[in-house]
């Protein structure tokens, strides 16, 4: 592992782009090196409804990054009257990121999102801030370990429950490998409008299943389920009017008649 300021707080970080979705995944563990801290430190955060920002490095680093980026959001609001989209975001992390060239941050960020447009982004960079553009990026002590699983997988245009899936393992792949990351996932996902307004099936960490139909998925990553079935591990059903699930208790969900099909079997 050696000495080198990359492996201090270790970590990994992936972003992936799908069809009509985004998903951006990281682990949970905080230490120093072999020192453990804490398993619930978060590495994933939300700045809009088109963009989601993670990274890995020094915590310290970490938090002052993402409080940097999340002002000049805001300042952009301010200003232009319309959340900051993705492709203006990856600039001015660039901007942020090479304006301290001299004395860097140690961290690499990814950002991940979509455009009005429904074009996906994902970018990482270095720790001057040289961006890259890519359909798939990882990031921390465990990225070398999680790139070969994700070139292996990855696949273009992957609907929402497969894209969960593949980097979900990716990411498991990755912290499995690597002594500084692990502790678990935290994998919130991003969907478009038109997955709005369709029938979804949502399975919990805890083994419930929810039937109906997506009104929304707001800025804090949380589903708005009407006219809901409530399915308990032991068969159970319950009918809900509505429901909001907190997208980091989905473990997998799925926007399909056929897997809906499958689910209440």
């Amino acid at each position: 592992m050696g000495d080198s300021i990359d492996n201090y707080s270790g970590g990994i970080a992936i972003g992936m782009c799908g069809k009509n979705c985004v998903a951006l995944a990281a682990d949970n563990r905080y230490g120093l090196r072999y020192q453990f801290a804490s398993s619930n430190f978060h590495k994933v955060f939300q700045l809009n409804e088109h963009c989601l920002v993670g990274g890995c490095g020094v915590y310290a680093d970490v938090q002052t990054v993402f409080e940097q980026i999340k002002y000049d959001a805001n300042l952009y609001k301010l200003r232009e009257g319309r959340p900051i989209g993705p492709s203006q975001l990856v600039n001015a992390t660039a901007h942020l990121l090479f304006s301290k060239r001299f004395n860097p941050y140690y961290m690499s960020p990814i950002i991940i999102g979509f455009d009005d447009n429904g074009k996906t982004y994902c970018s990482s960079y270095d720790y001057i801030g040289a961006p890259g553009d890519y359909r798939f990026a990882a990031v921390g002590t465990g990225c070398n370990e999680a790139m070969g699983v994700c070139d292996s997988f990855y696949k273009e245009d992957m609907e929402p429950e497969e894209l969960v899936e593949t980097i979900g393992q990716c990411l498991l792949a990755g912290e499995n490998r690597d002594a500084f990351s692990g502790w678990g996932v935290e994998l919130p996902i991003n969907l478009l409008e038109n997955a709005q307004g369709k029938t979804i099936v949502l399975e919990l960490k805890n083994g419930n299943k929810y039937t109906g139909t997506l009104e929304k998925c707001d800025r804090m990553m949380n589903l708005h389920v009407k006219d809901s079935v409530l399915i308990q591990p032991d068969g159970k059903k319950f009918k809900v009017a509505k429901i909001i699930v907190k997208g980091m208790a989905v473990r997998c969900f799925a926007v399909d008649g056929e897997l809906l099909k499958k689910s209440d079997k």
